[in-house]
């Protein structure tokens, strides 16, 4: 059996999809797919509503599976990856007198929660007589509570926590309820 041929709007909301790939700009991704609105509002609300779209979004979901399978991304990686910054011991990034180690000697698990580090020189004189006076070292981590909040999400957790809350107001009808049908009142 042939392949079927895609209508026109179908092409452009592929195209749209594609384009909202690069960099999850609905606004901009509409115009690339080659939509001509009268201005950036119009562009704006009418990516958002082809956004909201079923077939746009299986094809957004398709094209994702298709990065993630060509990338060989694993759900598994990320979470370990969104783990070592959540998880990490700052203590093991020095030796046992307090000095920063070389980050060549840093373990795996650490290096990984390591956004930047920065070496400040001071020196002292000048011309041909400067001399270093001393420098500082600066490390910065990635976020420890977003990676912990994306891994509470992951794990749903949130959910959890948000189904064990109850309503003071619906309990107190419940226990005025249960009182109303002849059990026993303590006091």
């Amino acid at each position: 059996m042939a392949k079927k041929t895609k209508r026109p709007a179908e092409q452009k909301w592929e195209r749209f999809a594609r384009e909202y790939m690069i960099d999850h700009n609905a606004t901009r991704a509409y115009k690339a797919a080659g939509y001509q609105p009268k201005n950036d509002r119009v562009a704006e609300a009418c990516a958002s509503r082809l956004l909201s779209s079923d077939k746009v979004q299986a094809l957004i979901a398709e094209f994702s599976r298709e990065v993630a399978e060509k990338l060989e991304l694993k759900t598994e990686d990320v979470l370990r990856e969104a783990m070592r910054i959540a998880f990490c011991d700052p203590r093991r990034l020095f030796d046992e007198r307090g000095r920063l180690l070389h980050p060549t000697r840093w373990p795996d698990e650490i290096a990984a929660a390591v956004a930047s580090v920065e070496v400040v020189e001071e020196s002292a004189g000048r011309g041909g007589e400067r001399e270093l006076v001393c420098y500082s070292k600066k490390v910065k981590l990635w976020d420890k509570n977003s990676a912990l909040e994306k891994l509470f999400k992951h794990l749903g957790l949130f959910e959890k926590d948000n189904a064990q809350k109850t309503d003071p107001m619906k309990a107190l009808l419940e226990f005025v309820q249960e009182r109303g049908r002849g059990l026993p009142v303590r006091g």
